[in-house]
């Protein structure tokens, strides 16, 4: 749909020039990789409605750079992304056409919803402190029928819309249900412990929620909408929480605190994989691939062993890890400036995960990947690569005692791998890439060394496993 948004009265409307290309965000202003400029957030709303005039959780876009696109003859426009703003007389208009303008109807059940738009609802000022005269014609909306027709949504408009009356039944009213279904109720969307604002109690609340077999679900606890508590709903929590605390624009205008917030991403993904296992410090490594955008919170399942510990490998990421006896992981990056797993378009190490000695011979597998949000608070999709490993029995094969080494490592054109084989018993020797894929063979080996050489190998980590029917050892190297 178009949004065209004019200056009626007669004084300009000045947000002024954004931040440098290349700074960080900031609570007013953030720059959109899909139209490659700086957008103002907080100037408009897209919001969606149901029979009921119940807000729905429909992920939008909201961030706009201001500018004059339609202005009469006699007066010249004069703002645009760099210098942003409405000149009296002028309009900024977003068309249908422009990438990331939308609506996301994904999740929402078919039937008669309202669609709003509405410009700068609350009557905040300009920069320079000037207030709009009249604030009854900030919105717009249309009534719209949403279908799904032979598996694809179809959207149709509905002739007739009456204007959106509040809970009080005020147009265009500030009233609103809250998640009790209470008008302008006090229940507040995620204060599990019922202090009135959202805090790390609460945060600490949601992993444990996310790490449950049954944690109940409410329309008041669950902050996505999607039926479900999980690390989605922690992230949601300390978005919350850290813009509370550094945001120097009030509720509202930040939106981080505003729910249910449900936004799927279906361009981004995170493909987590089975890395290296070292039996004999019994770890294994879980690797990540998330090429296309940086991400914050993360939830999967491993199988096949018991977690005694969790730590990130990724020297960017300094997240709060958690983990339940069944095996789930909830990772959320924190910190005061927050963190997040920077992109990576190839496969490297993410997580190392310690677990108990083992008493028999079993798989470590990733089971399943439950939520991944990047770092806009957006769910996105996610796959496995390699889902296992097996690993054998301390007890079955004294695999310490081969006291494994490559030597020298790093290396530049070749190297030694040396173990302890006194009884000359048969090993086969494996060497993969980070992506799990097989470089090089040698087996049926009785000896206490083996010479591997460059050769075509780029430079990088390389992961090599000593095994025979009794089991294994796993451990890596370099090459410069």
């Amino acid at each position: 749909f178009d949004t065209r948004i004019a200056n009626i009265g007669n004084q300009d409307y000045y947000l002024g020039p954004p931040p440098a290309f290349g700074t960080p965000n900031t609570p007013q202003w953030k720059y959109d990789q899909c139209h490659g400029h700086w957008h103002y957030v907080g100037y408009a709303e897209y919001v969606l409605y149901d029979a009921n005039n119940n807000e729905i959780p429909a992920g939008f876009k909201n961030g706009f750079c201001v500018l004059d696109l339609d202005c009469p003859v006699s007066i010249p426009g004069q703002y645009s992304c760099g210098n942003q703003g409405v000149t009296a007389g002028c309009a900024d208009i977003y068309s249908s056409y422009l990438q990331c303008q939308w609506v996301d109807i994904t999740s929402v059940p078919d039937g008669r919803y309202t669609l709003v738009v509405r410009v700068n609802w609350n009557g905040n000022p300009d920069i320079l402190g000037h207030n709009e005269r009249d604030l009854q014609n900030n919105w717009a909306d249309a009534c719209i029928q949403i279908a799904t027709i032979n598996g694809n949504r179809d959207v149709s408009l509905v002739p007739g819309c009456s204007p959106y009356l509040d809970c009080n039944g005020q147009q265009y009213g500030k009233g609103k249900n809250d998640c009790e279904g209470t008008c302008n109720g006090s229940k507040i969307m995620g204060d599990l412990n019922v202090d009135t604002t959202l805090n790390m109690p609460d945060f600490q609340q949601y992993i444990q929620s996310a790490l449950s077999e049954n944690a109940p679900v409410t329309l008041c606890n669950d902050l996505n909408a999607d039926g479900k508590l999980t690390a989605t709903d922690a992230a949601l929590t300390w978005n919350c929480i850290y813009h509370s605390e550094n945001s120097t624009l009030p509720q509202p205008l930040h939106n981080a605190c505003t729910f249910p917030q449900s936004i799927n991403n279906p361009f981004d993904s995170v493909t987590l994989s089975i890395g290296m296992l070292n039996s004999s410090e019994n770890y294994v490594e879980v690797n990540i691939l998330n090429p296309t955008n940086k991400f914050n919170a993360l939830q999967f399942k491993m199988n096949g062993l018991q977690i005694t510990q969790i730590v990130s490998l990724l020297p960017e990421y300094l997240p709060i890890i958690n983990y339940s006896t069944t095996g789930k992981i909830v990772s959320i990056g924190t910190t005061t400036n927050y963190s997040f797993i920077d992109r990576h378009s190839s496969f490297v190490p993410a997580f190392r995960i310690y677990y108990q000695p083992v008493t028999s011979n079993t798989n470590i597998c990733i089971e399943n990947i439950t939520a991944t949000v990047n770092k806009d608070m957006e769910e996105t999709k996610h796959g496995i690569g390699t889902a296992c490993v097996g690993i054998v029995s301390t007890e079955e094969i004294g695999i310490k005692m081969l006291n494994a080494r490559v030597e020298p490592n790093p290396f530049n054109e070749n190297a030694i791998l040396r173990f302890n084989n006194p009884n000359k018993q048969y090993f086969n020797i494996e060497i993969k890439d980070m992506t799990g894929r097989v470089i090089k063979k040698f087996t049926n080996l009785n000896t206490e060394q083996q010479s591997i050489d460059r050769e075509q190998l780029a430079s990088g980590v390389y992961i090599y496993t000593i095994s025979n029917n009794k089991g294994s050892f796993t451990d890596k190297f370099m090459i410069d």
